[in-house]
């Protein structure tokens, strides 16, 4: 068989070194410190700022060995044992000497390494690329403690490279490395009696997989999200200590969370898109250690959740040895298309499920039967938009989604009617929905879903109680017609989502959450779990915490819900927030007060997750309120704008002139010098000059002050969905954070249309950003959980 694996060696830095005169401006130092400069070797294709470059004579399909180059921004620390006391260490610099064609070194702050006793010392110099992956190691503290080493990081996800395109050939795609992940050792050695001139040769210390992937070979587009590569039982990411010394390098043991490496695919939060014959081709940094290729996976993460996998070598045979320091040249099979949306099954069983994992969810999922007729007769200034889901659910699932929010009357139908809009959507039922998940599940056994089902009031009489009673009795009558294969959790396909529930637990299984409003809910059904005293108040301006239960444990779910559009209750249909709520200070900029409550709920998550706390569920509700094209859209109140004047300007006679009927919004009462309600007494001043230049608003009419002007689903989605997927993608930049459940308007499509109107809606990049978020950074297991 022919062998995946090709092994080639990192080309060294070389070149020459000489002693540099330091561009100005320079700290003035004193005339004992030390000038380097740093080995490297010409940049062999200067024109496309590749940082591993391709040698003269090769291609991307045959070279044989990879150049490195310094770049701007590159910064190292030095350290010499026999330097003069305190100048041991200091970070440096690497610049570049234009006339010398050279590199150098130059010191970051005051001072820098300083020459020790020359007349009697050799002096060795021992460094480490980059400085801001050192996490201990070459300062004076580090080497009295613990000797000449460094403790650097490899993370799991290396990501936000750039993308190069029109290379040698314009079939390749090359996402070009972060290259302060290519860690590097490096030493020099004053010999006493030369010259003081101190070169500086570095040594890639990490292994490198060099993978390619090829298209299918179609012509519609495979859309990469990510690249993974994963380990069977050994550590490949993580902290790593490498001794100077000696050469040697001690590497944590493997367990869930250092055995999986990403590569973002996502340029610009867009995957990169191969077609035909092109490929595409990214570089891992791994652990400095050598690795059997027999311990490791590649996966690609297609748009829509598809996760492809391939080992590098067969089961049951052996590999060749990744070596340490080494590049290993990796092409996978083509893609192939057609495969049933899988990611979850990247996921270690050990992961803590509810605390941990990003899910992409569609918010109120069955609306999407009533898109067709809305499409064409939605009128934007005044209508209510029902849809908020234009692909059914099969199609939601295949796109990624593992999450479902649906609202169920019980009032009529033992199965459960759908509930949508303002009526029962005509043949869809709970049971219905069960049956199509089950299927999914079938098809793919290694994912999960999420059902959250919302309350619904028939109008004839039923109580919350009894509508839950009815809700558990027609799901625990659909699990004893639908028994899971043996061997599945409890052989049903009904999970307890806890604070201790892992992944393993929830795998070809349903979560239901029920949100009841009630304040002491009574049930016994061990299928669901509940949570009371969900409110579905438009005025949930902070985030809300409730406590969710199940027979077998609890937790607590954190939400970000703030929702113009909910209908509980038949008949009433708040979208707005009041202006009572306004007196007290909530903001009307419903985009900005969501915005606001997003990313609050992102920073309480990350500061849990890095605190320890694995007792949280959070669910970001994106969806579901009111926004329009015109300033109605949050309110407004109707009333009579006064301002004082005289004829003449200066004369003595001075009036309270009615200048027009207007609807206020926003409740902005500053602009006024006196605001009156109404039914207050309208006691204003007596117009004089001194009054000139003032106003006053008496209201006239509040009946408007109730509601906006129309609920626009698709024009939010236009707005909110590119901004959290942009946040996102650039949580690297404040630390990963575990999303939680996240429901977005319009999942698993780019566009809608409403009566002419098209909206972008991020609905393919969105749910994207979420699932590839599982695969870029350690998460906490079993083993880290804690209990509230």
């Amino acid at each position: 068989m022919k062998k995946l694996l090709f092994i080639i060696s990192v080309v060294a830095l070389t070149g020459c070194a000489k002693e540099i005169e330091p561009p100005e401006p320079r700290i003035p130092v004193s005339g004992n410190e030390i000038e380097f400069g740093a080995r490297t070797r010409p940049f062999e294709i200067p024109d496309t700022k590749t940082i591993y470059g391709v040698p003269d004579g090769s291609t991307y399909d045959n070279y044989q060995e990879l150049t490195i180059s310094w770049i701007d921004g590159d910064q190292v620390r030095v350290f010499c044992p026999q330097a003069e006391s305190p100048f041991y260490s200091a970070d440096y610099d690497v610049l570049y000497d234009d006339a010398g064609g050279s590199h150098y070194l130059q010191k970051l702050h005051e001072n820098g390494v300083h020459w020790g006793d020359v007349a009697t010392e050799q002096h060795e110099f021992y460094s480490f690329y980059p400085l801001g992956k050192i996490k201990s190691g070459l300062t004076k503290a580090d080497v009295d403690a613990n000797g000449l080493k460094v403790t650097a990081n490899i993370p799991v996800a290396q990501e936000h490279g750039e993308l190069v395109t029109g290379l040698q050939d314009p079939n390749w795609r090359i996402i070009k490395p972060d290259m302060s992940y290519c860690m590097m050792a490096g030493r020099g050695t004053w010999v006493l009696g030369t010259d003081r001139v101190v070169s500086m040769n570095y040594v890639p210390l990490v292994t490198v997989l060099d993978v390619v992937v090829s298209s299918s070979g179609g012509v519609v587009s495979d859309k990469i999200v990510s690249i993974s590569v994963r380990s069977k039982n050994e550590a490949i990411v993580g902290d790593f200590t490498y001794d100077f010394e000696t050469g040697e390098f001690t590497i944590p043991k493997g367990n869930e969370d250092n055995r999986i490496a990403t590569v973002d695919c996502m340029v610009n939060g867009n995957p990169v898109e191969i077609s035909g014959e092109q490929k595409l081709n990214v570089k891992f940094f791994l652990l400095p250690r050598n690795i059997s290729a027999d311990e490791l996976s590649v996966s690609v993460l297609l748009q829509g959740g598809i996760v492809l996998t391939k080992s590098l070598v067969p089961d049951g045979s052996t590999g060749p040895e990744l070596l340490q320091g080494q590049i290993v040249k990796v092409k996978t099979p083509k893609i192939t298309t057609g495969e049933p949306s899988n990611w979850m099954s990247l996921i270690d069983d050990e992961v803590l499920f509810a605390s941990q994992l990003s899910l992409p969810g569609s918010k109120h999922s069955y609306t999407y039967g009533i898109y067709s007729s809305e499409s064409r007769n939605y009128d934007a200034n005044s209508g209510i938009m029902q849809t908020y889901q234009t692909l059914d659910i099969g199609a939601q699932f295949d796109a990624g989604i593992r999450a479902f929010d649906i609202k169920v009357n019980t009032g009529n139908n033992s199965s459960g009617a759908i509930y949508v809009g303002e009526s029962d959507l005509p043949g869809q039922t709970l049971h219905g929905l069960l049956d199509l998940l089950k299927q999914k599940l079938t098809d793919s056994p290694e994912e999960c879903a999420i059902l959250a089902i919302n309350y619904v009031d028939p109008g004839n009489g039923q109580t919350e109680q009894q509508w839950l009673d009815k809700l558990c009795k027609s799901i625990d009558e659909w699990s004893i017609k639908n028994l899971a294969p043996a061997g599945s959790h409890d052989h049903d396909y009904f999970r307890e989502v806890t604070a201790s529930t892992v992944m393993g637990n929830m795998r070809g299984g349903i979560g239901v959450m029920i949100h009841y409003p009630g304040a002491n809910p009574s049930y016994t059904s061990s299928n669901v779990n509940v949570i009371p005293s969900y409110s579905s108040s438009v005025q949930n301006t902070e985030i809300v915490s409730y406590s969710v239960s199940s027979t077998l444990g609890s937790g607590t779910v954190n939400i970000q819900n703030l929702q113009q559009i909910n209908n509980p209750v038949l008949g009433t249909l708040p979208y707005f927030i009041t202006e009572d709520a306004a007196k007290e200070g909530a903001s009307t900029d419903l985009l900005a007060t969501k915005m606001s409550l997003i990313n609050q709920l992102f920073r309480d998550a990350r500061s849990n997750n890095q605190s320890g706390n694995t007792g949280n569920l959070y669910v970001n509700d994106l969806g579901g309120f009111c926004v329009v094209n015109n300033e109605e859209s949050t309110g407004y109140i109707t009333g009579d704008w006064y301002d004082c004047y005289s004829i003449l300007g200066v004369g003595i006679t001075w009036y309270w002139r009615h200048r027009d009927e207007i609807n206020l919004t926003n409740y902005d009462r500053d602009r006024y010098t006196y605001f009156f309600d109404l039914g207050e007494s309208v006691d204003v001043p007596d117009a004089s000059r001194a009054h000139e230049g003032e106003t006053y608003f008496h209201v006239t009419n509040k009946d408007e002050s109730s509601r906006g002007q129309g609920g626009n689903n698709a024009l939010l989605a236009e707005e909110i969905n590119p901004k959290v997927a942009n946040t996102i993608y650039n949580h690297v930049n404040e630390g990963r954070t575990p999303l939680g459940v996240v429901y977005i308007n319009f999942a698993g499509v780019d566009e809608v249309t409403f009566n002419s109107r098209t909206y972008s809606v991020s609905g393919n990049q969105l749910p994207s950003m979420i699932v590839s978020n599982n695969f870029k950074f350690a998460l906490k297991t079993s083993a880290d959980a804690t209990h509230m």
